[in-house]
């Protein structure tokens, strides 16, 4: 009987533990969007924004699949409001002495895409308009 109760027991924690795992694997690679404000890169050049309660969030670096037109580099879109699309990728970790590779990963926030967030309300704006001229 206590073998009974030790095998379940086993399983339960290995089949809680890979739930969990593949749970957290699932929602990490899942593209996310927030409306934030840009605030420009910081000193390790990372795109900096916050939301409307004031919390920074960096962003590692832009996917170059992006479709976006617009440049983060550009300091005049400091302060302008963006819907901003990321995701969770693994990067490669660098030794700073050497250049080379390490064999270690981190996960960090890559921007998939991002647009002004005025362009969504004036796109809404106009077409409510033509519906009301129909």
């Amino acid at each position: 009987m206590k073998n009974l109760f030790k095998n379940v027991s086993y399983l339960f924690i290995v089949a809680t533990i890979t739930l969990f795992t593949q749970n957290t694997n699932a929602q990490s690679s899942a593209e996310k969007k927030l409306t934030l404000t840009y605030q420009g890169l910081n000193v390790s050049d990372n795109f900096r924004f916050v939301d409307s309660k004031g919390k920074e969030i960096v962003f590692h670096d832009e996917d170059e699949a992006s479709p976006s037109k617009l440049s983060l580099f550009d300091e005049s879109l400091i302060g302008k409001k963006f819907v901003v699309h990321y995701k969770w990728v693994d990067v490669m970790l660098f030794d700073q002495e050497t250049g080379l590779a390490k064999d270690k990963t981190i996960k960090v926030k890559r921007i998939t895409n991002f647009y002004d967030a005025n362009e969504i309300r004036m796109k809404k704006n106009s077409n409510v308009l033509a519906s009301n001229n129909k």
